[in-house]
């Protein structure tokens, strides 16, 4: 094996040809495969188990075998089996009673036993209803015939997911497949670079599965580690003659189903995962970001594509098409929106188009030729029953691969560049493709509209993609829009009530009530299905509950909120969104059902979803627009640089951090050819905010600089302020050897960040660039902990703190995101304390806790329980509710007929409960708590806690039998 290894790295790669280089990943796969199947343990066949078995059902099951040999005993010598039968079936259903009883006490302990830490792997796992994932028998190939071997069935899978290109090609489709062997007239690209190759393999899951060679990001990125010279060379040589290796082409198809389909005999009821080699996908991903980076650089991404990019979200493209109608409304002018859908898109995308269009973009030439034979000689294999077949593709993108979208963003931008006629406009989200046409009269509209289908169809016509008008959905926004008659590829368009648009219910009025029921509908379903493992006395744990609705259901419910949160307005959507919230809020506090929302919501410590909604939608539309009205129109929220301001990503390099904690430390990391820099950041109690840097040299303080920021700024934007403006001086002034020490660790974490979009650090990385490009200049950051004495941090705070004070003029008066998101936050519990306070139900709930804060408070010491949330509401087994909800015929209490049964009588006066209040009255004594039953003082001492809690169980888990003989 040693000798394997050397013979890795004595190659002289950069000699290598084609052969040499498949050969040479063979060889590196198979010492990794054979390194690994020597460390790595294989797993065996899991052997199946009953986990409620027991000794008690093993005896059981022998006497049910044992009374059954008897009775075939008795039948051969024809002896009387009345009594036999009769003694089998009650030991039988002894048995099956056991069985019962067994299993269902072991699922509720796996219910209750879960921990945050497994909240996801359990019950996620029960949630699912999703189909197994097993291949069908046999397709369908025409509505009477079916695959009758599995070759078949698996030719005709891959026939469907990898079409083959056709050949019945148009002249300019002719020009176009003989012109993408054309290279472009532009310069190449730069080299990879060892940093570029580990960053990269980084960012590809361990946990996602392997390809053909069945290994993992892991054991691929332990290898890079070692040998990161001998891989980086071998990429590098790869790029140099554009070879994209054979191995790293071939993508392993997995078929799964799709969520409830009908028939699975229909290829059409499945979809295709490919699987590819971690290493073919680091090779992707390098030449995806170079591909990326040059086109942010060259302004050459299309505004009109909102996926598959970095900085926008389905948000965006929703936010940019409702705009749009809006706009044209206020115009008064007519409206219609076209959703087109593009049949099995990815699967049919055309090459050709794709070097039509990075020609346009003038992509570099040798990333131009390296797509060119990475699209060659493209094979993907089926392994289906007892047969494995292989398929050469000719057309399409490997919907797994890194590549695919980014190819997929360029063939549709071919579709932007095509003229349609005024009034119309064209954006898409991968491949959901939006046409919006507006126009003064019907008549225009409708010439305008018909007009513009035709352009898409020929557009997808030349681009051997079909628009399938059976799919497409029409909707109108005004109302004599729609006597417009629309057309495309021959069929009439019908009009919609709504659409579906990434993920959202459009309705023509845009109240988007419609989408509020759909969401709430999804929810409800998780809902039911919870329901079936929580009980009010056992089950799924209430904070894993709760986790599962703050990760599962607000995010359903509040998704794109920037766009439909306005419909909280209308009362019928604030009834629906609340209704779903208390079902999940009585499962949290285990109360009875008939708990008011506004009690078991703020029992739960929930945020009243409404508001929920509204404060997500403040949050998204600030994003998006750059505006709030936290703000004044002079302040403008802070947001990302662009890909095409970052560094070239072969010139981000690493930036090491050392520790320091004492002058020791530093005197370790810095000699006397190095400046010195300490900076540091301070915010007030009053939102004064500033920063600072100090130089240092030999020791002495020689220089000082400070900065106020606005009061909107945090602190984090202070450090690295002064870290900045710290790295511009020492530019300035010529500094070429310097250390820059500041006690912001999240800073320095930021700043290590080579992806980095924060405007600061970008900066800063241009700082570092030019000042280690020169050759001879050196730069270190170096973490110092703070208030350690040490002077120049110390001068350092106190000067940042003097530009908190300043009156100056502000330096920096960006507002970030995150100073948007706390306010909105703080504005919303506001008024979840409000919704509350003034909420006409849970009158009693709100006599023992008057506001949020008392109730959060009250669960600090105590845990929701079945038995402690109905004391909380009134709600219980006690005679005043049952009998205010007719179960009972009175509600006095059989203690004495004068008083009526409410829970405040039973803790502080029933006699039957005497035993365990006196208990409870004697603690607080104890304690110099006067008053027992105050919730506020008892809280206070952890033994009244625990002597209270005794005497409520006490009280709850007898009041059923108590009551039970009262009519």
């Amino acid at each position: 094996m040693a000798m394997e290894k050397e013979h890795l790295t004595t190659k002289n790669i950069e000699l290598f040809d084609v052969q040499d280089i498949d050969n040479y990943i063979k060889d590196i796969t198979n010492i990794i495969q054979k390194v690994s199947s020597k460390v790595f343990k294989h797993r065996g066949i899991a052997k199946t188990y009953i986990p409620w078995w027991n000794s008690e059902l093993e005896t059981l099951k022998l006497g049910v075998i044992k009374m059954h040999h008897r009775i075939q005993t008795l039948k051969r010598s024809r002896k009387p089996l009345d009594r036999v039968l009769l003694e089998r079936k009650q030991l039988k259903q002894e048995y099956l009673d056991a069985i019962r009883k067994a299993s269902t006490d072991n699922f509720k302990e796996f219910c209750s036993k879960q921990g945050k830490e497994d909240v996801w792997s359990l019950t996620n796992r029960l949630l699912k209803n999703s189909p197994q994932p097993v291949l069908p028998s046999t397709i369908r190939v025409t509505p009477t015939n079916f695959t009758t071997t599995s070759k078949e069935t698996a030719h005709v899978l891959l026939n469907k997911f990898y079409p083959n290109d056709t050949e019945d090609d148009t002249e300019q489709q002719k020009l176009l497949r003989q012109s993408m062997y054309c290279e472009p007239n532009t310069s190449d690209d730069r080299f990879f670079t060892e940093e570029e190759v580990i960053d990269c393999l980084k960012t590809i899951s361990p946990n996602k599965a392997p390809g053909t060679d069945h290994l993992t990001a892991d054991i691929c990125l332990a290898f890079t580690t070692i040998y990161k010279s001998a891989i980086n060379k071998l990429l590098n040589r790869c790029f140099e003659i554009s070879y994209f290796p054979k191995q790293w082409k071939i993508a392993h198809a997995i078929i799964l189903p799709k969520f409830n389909k009908s028939d699975y005999s229909d290829p059409s009821s499945y979809r295709p995962i490919g699987l590819i080699n971690v290493f073919g996908k680091l090779f992707e991903k390098l030449l995806s970001k170079r591909l990326t980076y040059h086109m942010s650089v060259s302004n050459k991404t299309n505004p009109k594509q909102f996926g598959f990019k970095e900085q926008s979200s389905t948000c965006h493209a929703l936010k940019n098409a409702v705009d749009i109608i809006n706009t044209s409304k206020s115009k008064k002018e007519l409206v219609i929106a076209v959703s087109l859908d593009i049949q099995a898109a990815f699967d049919n995308a055309w090459w050709p188009i794709l070097f039509k269009r990075l020609k346009q973009i003038k992509c570099p030439r040798n990333i131009y030729n390296l797509i060119l034979n990475y699209i060659k000689d493209r094979l993907v294999t089926l392994n289906y029953a007892d047969v494995t077949v292989n398929k050469t593709m000719t057309r399409g993108c490997v919907q797994g691969s890194v590549c695919g979208p980014l190819f997929w963003n360029l063939i549709l931008d071919d579709l932007f560049d095509t003229p349609l006629p005024e009034g119309c406009y064209l954006q898409a989200f991968a491949d959901d493709v939006l046409l919006i046409v507006a126009h003064k009269n019907v008549s225009e509209l409708q010439i305008a509209a018909n007009s513009a289908l035709e352009s898409i169809s020929e557009w997808g016509k030349e681009a051997k993609l079909r628009f399938g008008p059976n799919k497409t959905q029409l909707i109108t926004f005004t109302g004599k829009a729609k006597m417009a008659k629309i057309v495309m590829s021959g069929t009439t368009l019908e009009f919609c009530k709504e659409i579906k648009l990434l993920g959202v219910i459009i309705d023509r009025n845009l109240k988007f009530i419609e989408h509020t029921k759909y969401i709430t509908n999804k929810a409800l379903n998780i809902f039911k299905k919870l329901c079936v493992y929580i009980r009010p006395t056992w089950g799924i744990n209430s904070e894993n509950i709760r986790i599962i609705y703050m990760q599962v259901i607000e995010p359903i419910i509040t998704y794109a909120a920037g766009i439909w949160g306005g419909a909280t307005k209308f009362k019928i959507i604030k009834d629906k969104l609340i209704s779903l919230q208390r079902g999940f809020a009585i499962k949290i506090i285990r109360a009875f059902k008939t708990v008011s929302a506004s009690a078991a919501i703020s029992l739960a410590l929930l945020t009243p979803l409404h508001l929920k909604v509204i404060e997500v939608a403040n949050i998204e539309t600030s994003k998006l627009t750059g505006k709030t009205e936290l703000l004044p129109d002079d302040i403008v929220i802070e947001k990302p640089l662009t890909p095409s301001q970052l560094l070239h990503p072969a010139d981000r390099k690493t930036i090491e951090i050392n520790m320091a904690t004492t002058q020791e430390d530093i005197d370790k990391n810095y000699n006397n050819h190095t400046t010195k820099i300490f900076t540091d950041g301070s915010k007030h109690n009053d939102g004064s905010t500033g920063a600072a840097f100090v130089v240092q040299i030999n020791d002495k303080i020689k220089i000082r600089k400070k900065y106020k920021l606005h009061p909107s700024c945090t602190v984090f934007q202070a450090e690295l302020l002064a870290i900045e403006r710290a790295c511009k001086w020492a530019i300035q002034t010529g500094v070429i050897n310097l250390s820059i020490l500041t006690d912001s660790l999240s800073g320095l974490k930021e700043i290590q960040n080579k992806d980095s979009t924060n405007p600061f650090v970008v900066s800063i990385h241009k700082c570092i660039h030019q000042i280690c490009n020169a050759g001879t200049g050196t730069i270190n950051f170096i973490w110092v902990k703070a208030h350690k004495g040490l002077t120049g941090n110390e001068e350092a705070d106190s000067t940042a703190k003097q530009a908190a004070s300043s009156h100056s003029k502000y330096e920096y008066d960006n507002t970030p995101l995150s100073y948007l998101k706390h306010n909105f936050k703080q504005i919303t519990l506001t008024n979840a304390d409000s919704y509350y306070k003034d909420s006409v139900q849970g009158q009693y709930t709100k006599s023992i806790c008057p506001d949020i804060e008392s109730i959060q408070n009250l669960w600090e010491a105590f845990k929701p329980s079945f038995e402690f949330t109905q004391i909380l509401t009134g709600h219980g087994f006690n005679l005043s509710y049952l009998y205010r909800f007719k179960i009972k015929s009175t509600n006095k209490c059989p203690c004495n007929d004068n008083s009526e049964q409410t829970f405040k009588h039973l803790i502080e006066e029933c006699p039957r409960y005497s035993n365990t209040r006196n208990d409870h009255i004697i603690t607080c004594n104890n304690l110099n708590i006067t008053d027992a039953f105050n919730i506020k003082k008892i809280i206070s001492k952890e033994s009244s806690v625990t002597s209270y809690t005794k005497h409520i169980k006490n009280i709850v888990r007898t009041l059923k039998d108590f009551n039970r003989h009262i009519t």
